[in-house]
């Protein structure tokens, strides 16, 4: 009797995508959809990876498999952007977010995305957005920085501050 290695999860809508993908690219015979894929378990005694179709089953070595999927993947997996097309649209973001907050922004570092706020002619604090994408906040004259949401809120702690400091 073979072991099996199979698999507890139930697949997800992207693994019977990227599966079903795999048995068209086959010598496979019959039309395969997403819906149609079952399961998908290993054969570990004689490297094989067998998938269990609503129309039959489809067999392939592990590392045909595996280089397969490794194709369907890079192409349909979107190309991450660069650096500067990310910071060229967090830029876009936080200056219409300022705009409507009436500070000003100067941006001082592209690599991790970080901007100097200013309102009413005063420095107010810095804010950003880190190759994570977490967003964060500090406010002149402190230690420590916060994390927000996104830059509206950002500029709102930075604009409440200033109210305060004011006051």
């Amino acid at each position: 009797m073979q072991a099996r290695s199979v698999k507890t999860n139930p697949l997800t809508d992207a693994d019977k995508t990227l599966i079903a993908e795999i048995v068209r690219r086959s010598d496979y015979t019959k039309p395969v959809a997403e819906d149609d894929v079952i399961t998908i378990f290993l054969v570990e005694e004689v490297n094989m990876v067998v998938v269990r179709l609503t129309t039959g089953w489809a067999r392939f070595h592990r590392d045909k498999f595996k280089r397969v999927l490794e194709e369907v993947k890079a192409e349909t997996q979107p190309t991450p952007p660069t650096p500067r097309e990310r910071n060229e649209k967090l830029n876009k973001e936080l200056v219409a977010v300022a705009s409507s907050a009436n500070v000003a922004v100067t941006v001082s570092d592209w690599v991790s995305f970080s901007a100097i706020i200013f309102g009413r002619g005063l420095k107010l604090g810095t804010i950003g957005c880190n190759v994570m994408g977490r967003y964060w906040v500090s406010i002149n004259g402190r230690k420590q920085s916060q994390t927000v949401e996104n830059f509206a809120d950002a500029i709102a702690v930075l604009t409440q501050s200033a109210m305060v400091f004011a006051a």
